[in-house]
């Protein structure tokens, strides 16, 4: 048994931990329902300033909090904090955002510095669609996988919009894989699984452990928001190195590719500038 948040009104948040002097909330429990908006936004708002320990933001998804079947604007989880943890040991599934308004899953903004994601075995993070993010931005802060699963997510790519499924890595964001999988996101553009751009800083993917297969860049969706969305067809692409459209095409990229990581498809696409 367990506790449950469910049916808000229109731009209604399920949970908001904010400010700097410090919180802590734990989430073992359903929120469902949400309509544009997010069931969760973890937000410091200190202008980047250094946060002590006493004054930080923490959250924990425990192994029963499900977080599904939202109608979201900036992802279900939108997470902009300094210094903050975010644990995630239950699930993140099935959550849509069709607008233009970034993601479907987890949303980490431009976190400053220092603030850490570590998902846990278990933990999932699957079925979310977006335009533009289907399942995990990172911006500046730091994802660490220790397992669980990335999966089935599906972004959309319309108007315009970059269309990223699995995990997308920006502006000084950091993702490191240890363990669980990333498989089968779909993307109707030239998107992989991971992804990665510098825009004006420098995003660093190190892949240590895990598997990641079974992604796909221009695919065909079909189906509506209504009565969900089915990939089909495309490339198999499992990671993609993507092009700067803000004239920085000189900054590096970091990428390591350990030998415990099992990539599928062992091409990485390089976007032409």
């Amino acid at each position: 048994e367990y506790s449950s948040m469910n049916n808000f009104g229109t731009g209604v948040k399920g949970i908001q931990l904010y400010g700097d002097q410090g919180g802590e909330v734990t989430v073992d429990g359903e929120i469902t329902g949400i309509k544009q908006d997010n069931a969760i936004n973890v937000n410091s708002n200190n202008g980047g300033q250094d946060v002590e320990e006493e004054n930080a933001l923490h959250c924990t998804i425990g192994e029963n909090g499900r977080i599904h079947d939202n109608e979201v604007a900036n992802g279900a989880i939108y997470f902009q904090a300094v210094d903050a943890t975010l644990d995630i040991h239950g699930i993140i599934n099935n959550n849509i955002n069709t607008g233009n308004t970034s993601c479907g899953g987890l949303y980490m903004a431009h976190n400053q510095a220092r603030s850490t994601v570590t998902m846990y075995e278990g933990a999932e993070i699957k079925n979310n669609v977006a335009d533009k993010y289907a399942g995990v931005i990172i911006s500046k802060a730091t994802f660490i996988m220790k397992g669980g699963t990335i999966s089935g997510n599906i972004g959309l790519g319309n108007s315009q919009n970059e269309g990223y499924s699995g995990v997308y890595v920006r502006n000084d964001g950091v993702f490191i894989m240890e363990g669980g999988t990333v498989s089968d996101n779909s993307s109707t553009k030239n998107n992989g699984g991971i992804s990665f751009q510098s825009g004006y800083s420098n995003p660093n993917v190190q892949l240590l452990g895990g598997t990641i297969s079974g992604n796909t860049m221009n695919a065909t969706i079909s189906g509506n928001a209504t009565d969900g969305y089915t990939a089909t067809g495309g490339e198999a692409n499992d990671l993609t190195v993507v092009k700067d459209d803000s004239s920085n095409a000189n900054i590096s990229r970091y990428l390591t590719i350990g030998e415990d990581v099992k990539l599928g498809e062992k091409s990485i696409y390089f976007a032409k500038y």
